[in-house]
């Protein structure tokens, strides 16, 4: 284990370096997130059953990433799940009826950020299908 050189390598230094290799590769770390919440550290295997739901979800309208959270598993795997079911992509962009909605309350004189908090949808969404549409200027 030669990793400073050849004469700074005594005996002491190899034995805590591999003593410390070994107690890494032995001791599991929990991590934590910003909420306090231990982070998985190892994959959780979705059942058919919940596979269903997540298709259910999605096919509802339900956001990806509030599918992940709510089932514990990354965006990635819903997407995956999608796909391996041969479930198409939703169209980008509001749907009909948060963009009808979306109409009625920039009618009223909501702002966009006030409209973005009750459709769900980000204001820079709201803002450009409005504009596209020739709703709003």
């Amino acid at each position: 284990m030669r990793l400073l050189g050849r004469y700074l390598n005594s005996r002491t230094e190899v034995e805590r370096i591999r003593d410390l290799c070994q107690r890494a590769a032995s001791e599991r770390v929990e991590r934590t997130t910003v909420d306090g919440r231990t982070a998985r550290t190892s994959f959780t295997k979705l059942n058919p059953a919940q596979c269903d739901e997540i298709l259910r979800r999605y096919q509802a309208g339900d956001r990806p990433v509030d599918i992940a959270r709510d089932f514990g598993v990354t965006e990635w795997t819903i997407q995956n799940v999608r796909k391996r079911a041969g479930v198409p992509t939703r169209p980008k962009g509001l749907s009909e009826h948060a963009l009808a909605r979306a109409a009625k309350l920039y009618a009223e004189g909501v702002s966009f950020r006030k409209i973005a908090i009750a459709v769900g949808y980000d204001a820079r969404t709201i803002t450009a299908e409005l504009r596209a549409r020739g709703i709003a200027q």
